[in-house]
């Protein structure tokens, strides 16, 4: 999730026939927050299609009112998002997501083992628009990125791709603490450990297998919780959104292979 300057109230037009309704996390006169469906863009930019859904015009039809974005996600991202309902609000939540005292949580289920705990701190170069015609990734410098993550869960499944005859995975809990493009996307993956759906930064083969037999074609990556200062209260407050019913399936396929952290961790070690 990246900060955005707060753009001014959106002005077009209220557009009715909404494809799905967004699942409303809370709402108060100062800011909404909301459940992003995996596959949906936060707001219009210049190389979607027409049909393609937008997080922002949809959320404004629901509540009958204008939104200030002040974060994102990556389109294939579900999760949490919060929107800002006033210019007021809206510049508080954009210099708390600036001094990063914002606090996200993220879930993903990976490639491999992980040791229980650890910080990834690789510098990134920055990328801004995701389909940039002409872009190469030497256009911008390193800067620095910190990711921390937190293996909860572990599973060995009986398919597996040469020399390996079975494939492990790991599902994490994953806070990062800098906003680059694709951070914990990239990290994951520098670290040989690639989020499974990951198109752009995944493994193709392990991709493939969790589309043909367990009907997965979603990045399993998802903003479950985020924790703030209210912009007018000036009090903590937090938002959570459960698991996509995609995400808790293959989980759910994922169960009977599942093993102990004691088993996992003598393997990853």
């Amino acid at each position: 999730m990246e900060p955005r300057q707060p753009e001014g109230e959106s002005k077009e037009p209220l557009e009715v026939g909404a494809r799905q309704s967004i699942t409303i996390l809370h709402e108060d006169p100062w800011l909404v927050a909301v459940h992003k469906p995996a596959g949906w863009l936060v707001h219009r930019v210049p190389q979607m299609a027409k049909e393609d859904p937008v997080l922002l015009q949809q959320v404004r039809d629901q509540i009958g009112k204008r939104l200030f974005p002040v974060h994102r996600l990556d389109r294939p991202t579900s999760g949490v998002l919060v929107f800002a309902l006033d210019k007021k609000s809206a510049a508080h939540l954009v210099d708390q997501f600036t001094r990063r005292t914002i606090r996200k949580r993220y879930v993903a289920l990976v490639r491999g083992y992980l040791t229980e705990e650890g910080t990834i701190e690789i510098p990134l170069r920055e990328r801004f628009g995701e389909e940039a015609a002409g872009y190469t990734l030497d256009c911008h410098p390193l800067q620095t990125a910190c990711t921390h993550y937190r293996a909860i869960r572990w599973f060995e499944a009986p398919w597996g791709f040469a020399p390996f005859a079975t494939s492990r995975y790991c599902f994490l809990t994953i806070e990062p603490r800098t906003g680059r493009w694709h951070q914990i996307r990239r990290h994951l993956q520098h670290i040989a450990h690639p989020i499974i759906g990951d198109k752009r930064h995944g493994d193709s083969r392990h991709n493939r297998h969790f589309a043909d037999h367990l009907g997965n074609e979603q990045l399993l990556l998802s903003a479950n919780r985020i924790e703030m200062i209210h912009p007018h209260h000036q009090t903590p407050i937090s938002f959570e959104a459960p698991l996509d019913a995609n995400f808790e399936r293959v989980l759910g396929a994922l169960k009977s292979f599942e093993v102990s952290k004691e088993t996992a961790l003598a393997s990853a070690s």
